[in-house]
């Protein structure tokens, strides 16, 4: 399908999920189980991908049972001298162990011994091969649950509509542009240290010529 009075063709999906990190493919999944059709799009190629997730340790630290949550969230407001986001602490204090279950249910292997104590009511778990190993079982999951993944196919716009929402995204694939219209777009790109450009924008002068470990896309 082609855009009327354009040579860019059209694609329609319900869920498109840009990024095949940790993020971009716990959402994918989820999104699945309830039923919705996903597509999954990464710059990198197939070798390269989930970007900074396959580089981590694999750690995940998760809030265990019989914890005061009031104290853990003021223990997190004191450490980072009330900066933190109040809304992210409060998600990571209520819903990081039932993640932590969601995870072992779908398949994803832990390392043993897990449940290493941690302070303020929190315990770490490994994921079996750190980073790499929890990221290669999830896309697994993924598509087996039917979750349709593509490589080489980067982001370039979000496309809005008539009212201003997103719409969808435009891609640059190895064919040439395509737009993906959605009904929801998910942006899992993680951060914007490998994008030379963008780190001359933000982090000044020079920035560009700093070496960044991790992935380069």
């Amino acid at each position: 399908m082609l855009i009327p009075g354009t040579e860019i063709p059209i694609e329609l999906h319900e869920i498109v999920i840009l990024g095949t990190g940790l993020a971009g493919m716990a959402a994918a999944v989820a999104a699945r189980q309830a039923g919705a059709e996903v597509l999954v799009l990464d710059k990198a190629p197939v070798t390269a991908r989930s970007g900074n997730t396959r580089f981590s340790g694999g750690g995940f630290r998760a809030a265990h049972d019989g914890y005061d949550e009031d104290a853990v969230f003021a223990d997190h407001l004191k450490i980072t001298q009330g900066r933190a986001n109040r809304e992210l602490v409060e998600t990571m204090i209520v819903e990081s162990r039932d993640t932590a279950d969601w995870l072992e249910r779908l398949g994803v292997k832990w390392a043993h011994p897990d449940d290493r104590p941690d302070a303020a009511g929190y315990i770490w778990r490994f994921f079996y091969g750190g980073g790499q190993g929890m990221i290669e079982d999830l896309v697994a999951i993924a598509e087996r649950l039917g979750v349709e993944i593509r490589y080489e196919h980067a982001g370039t716009e979000l496309l809005l509509d008539g009212r201003g929402r997103v719409a969808g995204v435009r891609v640059q694939t190895p064919e040439g542009l395509r737009d993906f219209r959605a009904d929801a777009v998910i942006l899992a790109t993680g951060g914007f240290q490998a994008n030379p450009e963008m780190r001359v924008r933000y982090l000044g002068r020079f920035a560009d010529a700093l070496i960044v470990r991790g992935t380069r896309y």
